[in-house]
């Protein structure tokens, strides 16, 4: 069972890993980018703010996608075993540029952006 002890140090940790990797700090701009990083159906700012108040702990696919996207060994994350150590991921970096860029576009324009994403990742 997990415990509330356990729950706010992975909050602590993921919330040093997200400094470390420059993310914005906020349970949407995470939510957003996770749900842009990942191929697993799309989770909701409401879970992204348990993560990040010690509420909750992501499942172990969700922790891996988490993981990869601050530059954190997944165990240094989840159970805090060995140190600190944060690797600048490029993937990352260029997500949150293409991000960025589509931030100001109109829904006509996401949706052609959306098909070619899709289109590219052979899932159209």
């Amino acid at each position: 069972m997990i415990t509330t002890t356990e729950q706010q140090a992975f909050s602590e940790r993921l919330a040093q890993a997200m400094k470390a990797a420059k993310m914005a700090a906020g349970p949407t701009s995470l939510m957003r980018a996770f749900n842009a990083a990942s191929s697993l159906p799309p989770i909701t700012t409401h879970a992204v703010r348990k993560w990040l108040v010690g509420e909750s702990i992501p499942t172990q696919a969700k922790l891996l996608i988490l993981s990869r996207m601050v530059g954190a060994d997944p165990n240094w994350l989840r159970f805090g075993d060995g140190e600190a150590e944060f690797t600048p991921v490029e993937s990352t970096i260029e997500q949150r540029e293409v991000f960025s860029a589509v931030m100001g576009l109109g829904r006509r324009e996401l949706r052609a952006v959306l098909a070619l994403a899709l289109a590219l990742r052979g899932v159209a």
